[in-house]
């Protein structure tokens, strides 16, 4: 009997790194590394605003967005408190503009390579 309860802690502990590992992991069509990452805190696409970690950027109206399910998505897909990588520009005015930006997984942890 406690041969049968150690083999199952093993199993469902497996399990659980096996989920952790998967749920770090990203599409191949992300970069391996961003520029920068954050938490959106707000986000307006009729004001084409973002708050990031509570830093205000304006949006590019050509925006890229990505997320973990297809290459190409849209403003509409993301939601305050996701976690995301993004690339900004600096515009005439001084200011950043986000113009990539990746959804990533809520566990995810850049690769060390």
């Amino acid at each position: 009997m406690k041969t049968i309860k150690t083999v199952l802690t093993i199993l469902l502990l497996s399990l659980g790194l096996a989920t952790t590992a998967w749920g770090s992991e990203v599409p191949s069509y992300y970069p391996k590394t961003f520029a920068e990452r954050g938490t959106i805190d707000r986000l307006s696409a009729s004001a084409a605003e973002i708050v990031i970690d509570d830093t205000l950027y304006t949006l590019s109206m050509n925006i890229k967005v990505h997320s973990l399910v297809t290459e190409h998505s849209s403003l509409r897909t993301l939601k305050k408190g996701m976690k995301i990588g993004y690339s900004t520009a600096k515009m005439r005015s001084g200011s950043e503009q986000v113009i990539e930006l990746w959804v990533l997984p809520r566990n995810y942890s850049p690769s060390v390579n």
